[in-house]
């Protein structure tokens, strides 16, 4: 039976969910639910399992791998599942494309780095494959899609994009080390050829259901037919994930489910935003009524110059507000895309810590990694990789905890380059300069390292965390800990991914766009600074919301980039080339989606708006007249 409710309070569907799950309790405790969450929250109770939908299809796939296996190549697997990230996959789909006499050059000139243009390709395949297409089909779906039948390196490109997932399919499954897409590939063949898969469960509730795939809908569609109990809830206004069909969600929550609508609770600026939602986009549906407006605060806005002015007049208002007693954590502010400075700012003027979502960096690009790394390169001198001055000096930096003027000092006297060593301490020139704490630290590295070599080889993994334990443990900040534990996780993957892979060829690959994974909040109060779809992630409910800066042109977001476009490896495109019009309308409603789920999880709103972007041009975004157009019309 299929069941459904529709809301646009995240916190009033989370109810609903606790709600049906304590109903199926009373009625069978034994009952096996499954529970498939975009993020996890409180509700707990021993029968049920916490699994995004991507968790819940690695398990499935691990537990039934014998009889998938055999229905796929009517043979016994030779080896078992692996389950890569996509930070790993790349380098298997590197080795698949290396062996490929098809590929040649084909991506050189795309503008992007090989290793950003193999993320590309992944992501791709991973959109696709999410959404039921084949290979083959994702080509022909962007092939027709680009407006522009002249392009033939772009076509080309595209054309190839199918070929490189067919390798990566087949390299991933002959050797068990199964990437994102080939795992969406392998769930599709088990709901439908593998029986047993349907007892591992009886009921299931899903609390995010508009963010479901293609793959996702054919599940519920499926479990309905095998007559499971399944429960939908669906979130108005979302469905900003890449690989999510919220439209064609909906239609099959109105056509083949029994669904009611929630009565709205709390307080919110829904109402604001739905006006809001429709004046950016006329394709946006909202099938439920929104709140009245007339007892509620209207927004409020900023106006000055330059982003830097606005910035500080900002936070004055935010530190008038917590004056009030109101919890730092209550309160968010809004941009377009990561912006370090307007932290900085943030931070020196309110004197409290600052959070925000960065864009995931390669390893190689942190300091205490580099350190890391260099280290390891003069431990093994038969490896031919030694270091450079500078990352020497950031070795010494990182590992002796000393600033980098006196690391620079203490590099210039130890480095010797014609023998491709470290000199020890009794060299430095001006030891008072150094600092002999400093150098004591040193003499204590360099003794390390004499005696390593003199020893017995370790692998990477226990030289590092050998290093680390020894000499510079004490100065690991938590987020030190946490980057530390992420490079040893790569390291051992890697290496047992390609167990016959060289030192020198490891480092190679290390060193190629390797990305740590996101590390987690920190548990301290702080100010949030995210953009809309990183606050949405994060599934909080604040009182009050600042928007930086409403007239910048980084609001709309193209659905191109540049080897993929994610909504024509969906269901819900047309079938039409998706040209400069196209393209604009999908902005327009995806900023819609994304301005009207921020009102709902707001009490109070701050528009900021400055006349000069950050270098001083002219601003020359749209959505700041249309939110001024809204607030006119919702509260006149």
């Amino acid at each position: 039976m299929l069941q459904s409710v529709v809301s646009w309070s995240k916190l009033d569907l989370q109810k609903a969910c606790s709600e049906h799950l304590n109903q199926i309790k009373e009625v069978e405790f034994t009952k096996k639910v499954l529970l498939l969450r975009h993020c996890e929250t409180s509700i707990s109770s021993q029968a049920i399992e916490y699994l995004t939908f991507q968790e819940f299809i690695i398990r499935s796939i691990d537990l039934h791998w014998a009889s998938l296996y055999q229905h796929l190549f009517y043979s016994n697997p030779e080896v078992q599942p692996h389950f890569l990230e996509q930070n790993i996959a790349k380098l298997l789909l590197e080795k698949a494309c290396l062996l490929c006499p098809k590929h040649g050059t084909i991506f050189e000139n795309c503008g992007l780095r090989i290793s950003r243009a193999q993320e590309q390709i992944l992501l791709a395949a991973d959109i696709a494959s999410a959404n039921h297409f084949s290979s083959e089909e994702m080509s022909k779906r962007l092939v027709r899609a680009w407006n522009d039948e002249e392009d033939e390196d772009r076509i080309s490109m595209l054309s190839a994009l199918s070929c490189c997932a067919t390798k990566l399919r087949e390299a991933t499954i002959h050797s068990g080390n199964l990437d994102r897409s080939t795992q969406n590939f392998l769930f599709g063949q088990l709901i439908e050829n593998v029986p047993d898969f349907w007892q591992d469960f009886d009921a299931i509730v899903v609390d995010c259901a508009e963010e479901s795939s293609a793959l996702a809908l054919e599940f519920y569609r499926l479990a309905d037919e095998q007559q499971k109990s399944v429960f939908l809830a669906y979130l108005i206004g979302g469905g900003y994930q890449l690989e999510s069909i919220p439209t064609l969600v909906a239609e099959f929550i109105a056509r083949r489910t029994d669904f009611r609508y929630l009565d709205a609770t709390g307080i919110s600026l829904a109402g604001f935003g739905e006006i809001l939602a429709r004046k950016l986009s006329l394709d946006f549906k909202n099938p439920l009524a929104t709140p009245d407006l007339i007892d509620q605060k209207p927004p409020t806005h900023l106006q000055g110059q330059s982003q830097t002015e606005m910035a500080e007049r900002m936070a004055v208002q935010i530190a008038e507000i917590l004056s009030q007693g109101v919890a730092i954590e209550k309160i968010v502010v809004i941009t377009p895309r990561p912006d370090p400075s307007l932290a900085l700012v943030l931070k020196v003027r309110l004197a409290k810590a600052v959070y925000f979502v960065e864009e995931a960096l390669p390893l190689v690009k942190y300091p205490l990694v580099r350190a890391l790394l260099c280290a390891l390169e003069l431990a093994h001198p038969a490896w031919n990789c030694f270091p450079s001055f500078a990352e020497v000096q950031v070795m010494l930096s990182v590992l002796l905890d000393i600033d980098p003027v006196r690391a620079e000092l203490l590099t210039t006297d130890v480095l010797d380059p014609l023998s491709r060593t470290l000199r020890p301490g009794q060299a430095t020139r001006f030891p008072e300069r150094v600092g002999f704490a400093n150098l004591a630290s040193y003499q204590q590295l360099h003794g390390w390292l004499e005696t390593y070599q003199a020893g017995d080889q370790r692998t990477i993994p226990d030289f590092w965390e050998h290093l680390v334990a020894e000499l510079c443990n004490e100065s690991f900040t938590p987020e030190d800990v946490l980057l530390f534990q992420a490079l040893i996780a790569t390291t051992q993957e890697v290496q047992n991914i390609f167990p016959g892979q060289s030192q020198k060829s490891f480092l190679k690959t290390l060193r190629s766009g390797l990305y740590a994974p996101q590390l987690p909040i920190p548990s301290e109060p702080f100010l949030l600074l995210a953009t809309p779809e990183d606050f949405l992630a994060q599934d909080l409910q604040v009182h009050h919301q600042f928007w930086f800066d409403i007239s910048s042109d980084h609001w709309l977001k193209s659905a191109w980039q540049t080897l993929y476009n994610h909504r024509v490896l969906t269901p819900e495109w047309n079938g039409q080339p998706f040209g400069e019009l196209q393209d604009r309308r999908f902005r327009m409603l995806s900023l819609a989606k994304l301005l009207f789920q921020l009102s709902c999880r707001t009490e109070t709103l701050w528009f900021v708006q400055s006349s000069l972007n950050a270098r001083g041009e002219e601003n020359t975004g749209l959505l700041a007249p249309i939110i001024l157009s809204a607030i006119a019309e919702s509260y006149s």
